[in-house]
């Protein structure tokens, strides 16, 4: 239980870090609307990269937690928190643009 109320905050920041960042480069916090396909291509490899460090440091340097054997991974990383950064991006974005925001 402790990981739920550690690990959602922990990707809400990593969300609002990654949306700041893509603002930052592409100097704009209006992205969604201006450039919403690349913006999701930055946040979605942010996201990413930062997540695969995360879960390398947590799980082999930190020992933060462990995967179980049934746990699909990739090169060593669970792949539930990787689709999340391939997916979530683009669904938040077509959502947005389907809301009209």
């Amino acid at each position: 239980m402790r990981s739920v109320f550690h690990c959602t905050p922990g990707d809400g920041l990593i969300a609002a870090t990654s949306f700041l960042l893509t603002a930052s480069a592409l100097r704009t916090t209006a992205w969604p609307g201006v450039a919403p396909w690349r913006g999701a291509l930055i946040v979605s490899v942010l996201g990413f990269t930062y997540t695969i460090w995360s879960e390398y440091r947590n799980v082999y340097l930190a020992h933060h937690w462990m995967y179980t054997a049934s746990m699909p991974t990739l090169l060593g990383i669970d792949v539930s928190p990787l689709l999340q950064w391939l997916t979530l991006p683009v669904a938040t974005l077509r959502l947005w643009r389907r809301l009209g925001c």
